[in-house]
């Protein structure tokens, strides 16, 4: 199964629909973009984060590692990744 979705800024939305993805569809990936690093109406690290049950931190520490390689701004990002279920939840920000 593939699919898209283009949710609003709010952590409630983004959350049902990983949860959904993840508990209902049983998709094996779910991969988020979005953000604006540091903003007030940027929730998507936070709401990523909600319905994970087990962090995989070591993937963002790797992420960030060779993020950094190629710009120092790579710093400000707030990737979050981790597993629901079985399901393995990443986010790009």
């Amino acid at each position: 199964m593939v699919a898209t979705a283009v949710v609003p800024d709010e952590v409630d939305k983004i959350r049902d629909v990983l949860q959904k993805w993840s508990d209902l569809d049983k998709v094996d990936i779910i991969l988020t973009l979005g953000g604006t690093v540091f903003s007030r109406r940027d929730v998507m690290a936070e709401a990523t984060k909600a319905p994970i049950e087990t962090g995989t931190f070591g993937l963002v520490l790797v992420m960030l590692q060779e993020s950094l390689k190629v710009t120092p701004s790579a710093m400000l990002s707030r990737a979050a990744t981790g597993i629901r279920g079985s399901t393995f939840v990443m986010t790009f920000i």
